[in-house]
């Protein structure tokens, strides 16, 4: 009786295995040959092996997923998602995915990732609380000394407008404590000034390449002596975002300042974190380059540089020789360095949960809606904050 189809190919089988014996026992393969017809199986990759499952799909010869969220056999020093490792195995869309070494960080300096406060019943967030001094110098007629105060807390409203994303509203408070100039007439600036407001910060799904950022602040900014309309304003950003690669992220928009010289400002950047202990943030107005210095017990910690256009604006009353309501705006730029510890996902994320900085302020100038303008001599910065 001739042979049958399947005891041929048994047979061819059984050549194959005795002639590379060695190399099936090491990689732990059991081939399983049906007794009458069929295909030829082998067990699923893990299954009665000691082989891990990525690494027996590779050697069957399965075909590699892009898209797959497995990080699949380690290649050179382990998979990016591994253990040890500082890169999640799972990453959000982006333009080109094969470019970088990890997940491209979602928000710049202009708004920073709240997303993993957003607990379900947990509405009320951290507050936050900063403390700035500006040091004015001797006196002169040129010397401003500033104190400024922030306070505020969070609240979380989850799934705003079924986006799937949560609104971040922030009331806020801040008081400026002013000293000086001295000796210009007409030009005396109140002791104080204050601003009560509510912030809100909404942004698009993380996970999309495409997105945006919308901030915006509503308040009453005065001395308290003069309640105008323009006590009243309105200021805002709104940002769009693209993902580019797993490490860089472009962002462009415009913030509304709402001031006496400057209305409206064009705001924009890219946001680059080559490694997991550097982030770079090329965004206009407030630049920001930090790295990675220590761990201490939970908190990592971290140095950086950086600058800001400061400032603001208030309705005040003038002690001219006849009272005059008015409206002020002090305008600077802050050169900056200093420290930041938080918890290391949020960090690399862009929230913090303390630091402490100096800084040195240019530019410094006072301009009066009625007219009227001077400029103030260059200081120094002490700042130190919690949350913000």
């Amino acid at each position: 009786m001739s042979p049958t189809y399947s005891q041929k190919l048994r047979s061819l089988v059984s050549l194959l295995l005795l002639s590379n014996a060695g190399q099936a026992v090491g990689q732990g393969i059991r081939i399983q040959i049906p007794e009458s017809g069929g295909a030829i199986t082998a067990p699923a990759p893990g299954v009665g092996s000691s082989t891990p499952p990525a690494a027996s799909a590779a050697r069957l010869g399965v075909p590699f997923d892009p898209w797959s969220t497995d990080p699949g056999p380690a290649t050179f020093g382990g998979p990016p998602g591994g253990a040890g490792s500082a890169f999640p195995s799972q990453t959000p869309p982006v333009l080109f995915p094969n470019r970088g070494n990890q997940p491209s960080l979602l928000d710049g300096q202009s708004m920073p990732d709240f997303s993993r406060w957003a607990e379900p019943f947990r509405v009320f967030q951290r507050p936050r609380f900063q403390y700035a001094w500006l040091f004015g110098g001797s006196g002169g007629p040129r010397d401003l000394d500033q104190s400024e105060i922030d306070v505020s807390a969070g609240v979380a409203i989850p799934n705003f407008l079924y986006s799937q994303q949560p609104i971040f509203v922030f009331p806020s408070f801040s008081m400026q404590l002013w000293d000086g100039p001295e000796e210009l007439t007409g030009q005396d600036l109140p002791g104080q000034v204050y601003s009560a407001y509510l912030d809100t910060m909404w942004r698009s799904n993380p996970k999309s390449p495409f997105g945006g950022e919308i901030g915006v602040r509503v308040g009453v900014f005065t001395d308290f002596d003069t309640i105008t309309t323009d006590s009243l304003r309105i200021q805002g950003t709104g940002l769009g975002r693209i993902n580019v690669t797993p490490t860089i992220t472009v962002r462009a928009g415009v913030m509304y300042l709402d001031r006496v010289k400057v209305k409206l400002l064009p705001v924009g950047g890219i946001l680059w974190q080559p490694t997991p202990q550097m982030r770079l943030d090329f965004y206009f107005p407030r630049p920001k380059f930090s790295r990675y210095m220590v761990t201490m017990g939970t908190f990592d910690l971290w140095g950086y540089i950086g600058g800001e256009y400061g400032g603001g604006s208030w309705t005040i009353r003038r002690p001219l020789p006849i009272p005059l309501s008015d409206r002020v705006d002090l305008n600077d730029i802050r050169l900056i360095a200093g420290f930041e510890w938080g918890l290391s996902d949020e960090l690399r994320s862009g929230q913090r949960t303390g630091f402490i900085e100096a800084g040195w302020i240019l530019d410094r100038e006072v301009i009066f809606a009625a007219g009227g303008s001077f400029t103030l001599r260059d200081t120094v910065m002490i700042r130190a904050g919690i949350g913000y």
